[in-house]
């Protein structure tokens, strides 16, 4: 006992000899820990690696097919195996996965394997597993086309004494055409185009609603939109509404001796009386039609001229009628 209560580590780590051994007994043991760390095997697993489908550079890219699926898994999940001190380094930019685009010969769906391989250059480890093993995906041709459309607005109605025209869609290209891209299978079923406005609406005066793209096959089945690159515009149909009323035609002359000297000579107008369409606010002023004008001197007793309607803007005759003929007394 007595010699343990003399012991003194400072006295002890003042010896130099003892400091000595213990110091190189010490860094033997350091070394010893780093080596076996150091060595020792490591398995990791790096999550959402972004999956390549490099189609440019395969013989599917080469014929022409590309992907047409919309929804594919587009990332993939590697595990590692090697030495501590390289995959404890490893980042995900150090891994590549890709899709084996070998078997694609032709469109239709495929199941895709992946494999892993290093980017950059890294080594000196092993890849245990890409998690999914495989991706589905569709090949096809894609086609670009421009299909005729119809507007259509049937939920919306006019008021009385109103009527409703044909539905126009208002598009910064063609009014009647839109151009749609996509894979070829799809492209084929399309039978017909619609501009579809779904509002419900009674009104009084012509409106601009905005309209969904409906694609339909030949047996009148929706084929979903997704399929296909669509216009990016919004598209947006205007709904007509005029009112009509019916109007007696005058004819107008120039060159004349003294007022009303033509129309002192007129027997017969045919038509009549013509009715014209248009919008309300116009419609409810115009109480007649007048004639371009017929030079006087022209007329010939007991023989007729043609002389054309002259509507207000934004009006037409409801039964496409352009030009009356004008009959003078003998």
């Amino acid at each position: 006992m007595e010699k343990l209560k003399n012991f003194s580590l400072s006295k002890l780590f003042s010896n130099r000899r003892f400091t000595a051994i213990f110091s190189f007994v010490a860094a033997c043991v350091a070394w010893l820990v780093i080596s076996v760390n150091q060595t020792e095997t490591r398995t990791s697993t790096f999550a959402n690696i972004t999956i390549n489908i490099g189609i440019e550079d395969s013989f599917a890219g080469n014929m022409g097919l590309e992907v047409v699926s919309e929804d594919y898994v587009k990332t993939a999940n590697v595990t590692v195996n090697g030495p501590n001190y390289i995959v404890s380094g490893l980042k995900p930019s150090d891994i590549l996965i890709n899709a084996d685009l070998s078997a694609v010969t032709a469109p239709g769906e495929y199941n895709i394997p992946l494999v892993a391989q290093s980017a950059g250059g890294t080594s000196g480890f092993t890849f245990v597993e890409v998690s999914p093993k495989s991706v589905k995906l569709t090949f096809d041709y894609v086609d670009t086309k421009d299909f005729d459309v119809v507007a259509r607005a049937d939920l919306i109605t006019s008021a009385k004494g109103l009527y409703k025209d044909t539905p126009m869609l208002n598009y910064v290209g063609d009014s009647k055409k839109i151009t749609i891209t996509g894979p070829r299978s799809k492209m084929n079923l399309i039978d017909r185009v619609e501009v579809i406005v779904n509002k419900e609406a009674e009104i009084s005066a012509s409106q601009t609603y905005d309209a969904d793209i409906v694609i339909y096959d030949k047996d009148g089945n929706i084929i979903e939109n997704s399929y296909f690159t669509l216009p990016d515009e919004e598209m947006k149909v205007t709904v007509p509404i005029y009112m009509e009323k019916t109007v007696p035609v005058v004819p107008v002359f120039s060159g004349e001796p003294s007022d009303n000297a033509g129309l002192l000579m007129v027997e017969s107008v045919s038509p009549a009386k013509v009715t014209v369409q248009g919008p309300p606010d116009v419609i409810e002023a115009l109480e007649k039609v007048e004639l371009s004008p017929i030079d006087y001197t022209s007329i010939v007793s007991g023989k007729s001229l043609e002389a054309q309607m002259i509507l207000p803007s934004g009006t037409k005759e409801a039964n496409s009628i352009t030009k009356v003929t004008v009959k003078f007394k003998k």
